[in-house]
């Protein structure tokens, strides 16, 4: 597994490497095609101008593409009786289940020691209940 990680990352710096080069070479190109046609100075003053059009179009369109999602605005405002009614709710689960927990202590503490013994001992459940986690 960690061998084709380290092929993938090889294979994607290397066509970033290419990459690189192709466009420096299509850049270069450019150059060369109007000091031709236009002579130095101004051939290299449009390469430069080209040059900096195109990392800008690049920055822009990766800061659209590239950036945190916000989360979308919710118009629903809850009343103060919903929140009343969940807070009430909330609180009577927690009554059940500390009464529960009570009155099956042993139990709750031998499924927990064990559960904890076979996540220490099983990579594939502690992967398991990570992603569960997650």
């Amino acid at each position: 597994m960690a061998r084709r990680g380290l092929l993938f990352l090889a294979v994607y710096i290397l066509s970033i490497l290419l990459l690189a080069a192709g466009v420096g070479l299509l850049f270069g190109s450019l150059y060369l095609w109007l000091v031709m046609r236009l002579g130095n100075p101004v051939a290299l003053l449009i390469t430069a101008c080209v040059v900096l059009l195109s990392a800008l179009i690049f920055l822009i369109a990766w800061w659209f593409v590239g950036r945190p999602k916000l989360p979308p605005k919710t118009s629903a405002e809850v009343s103060t009786a919903e929140i009343q009614t969940l807070e009430a709710d909330v609180d009577r689960l927690t009554q059940d289940l500390d009464r529960v927990v009570r009155k099956n202590a042993p139990s709750f503490t031998l499924a927990a020691f064990a559960l904890g013994i076979a996540i220490g001992v099983s990579p594939k459940l502690r992967r398991g209940m990570m992603r569960w986690l997650k």
